[in-house]
């Protein structure tokens, strides 16, 4: 394989295989054999053992439209697992993209029919596990709202959006967040009385004015909504955490709703990471390790780099790394099993 390659100027790598526990690995695997297609037919037509195993013209066809139909899907899987910038506010647009994407797909009249039934099917299982684009979730909602690159766009093809400003004002009212309570004066019965007295247009222009909440009396998270929805659309390429530290002055309650709920992941990526860490700590040689001693290499393994930048800073190797983990087992106290996992882990010696 490795020599037609070079016959034919591709560039050969190792086929990416397909494992159970690893995401998007049949995209992978199936793209990393698109890209070797000349090479493989080209082995099929000079080598009959070759021949039976090389995938069929239809087969060809279905790997081509399965790459092409999960490639969304495969960015989405990247975007949600980050763990160093907020994911959960971008889960409504990426279902909105992804969807879109799937109907744009099946509309195509030039699309093979194998592709366009794979994305019905695919279609109709993103729609089932969620509906209306994640919308039904109200911390999705809310997420998406203090987006300051969509300020809650997608909520309004599902009317969400001024449920989610109802929702994000009850949970400000019951966090108290919001010290100046949204207060609304209501005529009183001598008010009544003396509107008789009134000409119909003043009248009317009373009750207008009844029902206006006054600007004094407008809670803080009011103005910090208008504030928000008056604002320019930032880029999609921008960082929001920088925005939000930049307008939180601006916008104090708005800006204590959005840290609450963008500091949720999407995914279960990085427990998940952690579980494959503990996994590594625990080998076959070392079964005998007690919990403790786990999580603390766990922590070391976690947080290398920020030891070395100790070291790196102080100057003199170990000490930088002691003073952190000393204030950070403090509260978790195993300073001592920590102390041990970095003389294990070799960042410092006794």
């Amino acid at each position: 394989m490795k020599k037609k390659c070079e016959e034919l100027g591709i560039d050969f790598t190792v086929l990416d295989q397909e494992v159970p526990t690893r995401w998007d690995s049949q995209y992978l695997c199936m793209k990393s054999v698109l890209k070797l297609k000349p090479a493989i037919i080209s082995l099929s037509m000079s080598n009959e053992e070759f021949s039976a195993r090389c995938p069929s013209w239809i087969q060809w066809k279905l790997i081509e439209g399965a790459v092409e139909i999960l490639q969304p899907f495969r960015l989405t899987t990247q975007i949600w697992s980050h763990e160093k910038v907020p994911t959960i506010n971008t889960v409504t647009e990426r279902l909105f993209t992804m969807t879109t994407y799937l109907q744009d797909f099946i509309k195509k009249k030039d699309n093979c029919r194998y592709g366009v039934t794979f994305a019905r099917k695919l279609l109709s299982c993103v729609e089932e596990r969620f509906p209306d684009c994640g919308t039904e979730i109200f911390e999705n909602c809310a997420a998406n709202f203090v987006d300051p690159r969509y300020k809650g766009l997608h909520l309004n093809l599902f009317n969400k959006f001024d449920t989610t400003k109802r929702n994000l004002k009850d949970i400000s009212n019951e966090r108290n967040l919001d010290g100046n309570k949204e207060c609304q004066s209501e005529p009183s019965a001598n008010n009544d009385i003396s509107m008789n007295d009134m000409s119909p247009t003043s009248r009317l222009r009373y009750k207008l004015q009844a029902k206006t909440i006054s600007p004094r009396n407008e809670s803080q998270l009011d103005k910090d909504f208008c504030t928000y929805e008056n604002l320019p659309i930032c880029p999609a390429s921008m960082d929001i955490l920088p925005w939000w530290k930049q307008h939180q002055e601006m916008l104090p309650v708005l800006s204590k709703l959005a840290r609450l709920y963008l500091g949720i992941p999407a995914t279960s990526t990085q427990s998940e990471r952690l579980f494959s860490a503990s996994g590594r700590v625990c080998s076959s040689s070392r079964t005998s390790l007690e919990p403790g001693k786990v999580e603390g290499l766990v922590i070391i393994n976690k947080n290398k780099k920020r030891f070395k930048t100790f070291n790196g800073t102080l100057g003199y190797p170990g000490e930088g790394a002691v003073e952190f983990l000393n204030a950070t087992c403090d509260v978790l106290g195993q300073r001592m099993i920590c102390c041990l996992a970095l003389i294990d882990c070799g960042i410092f010696t006794c």
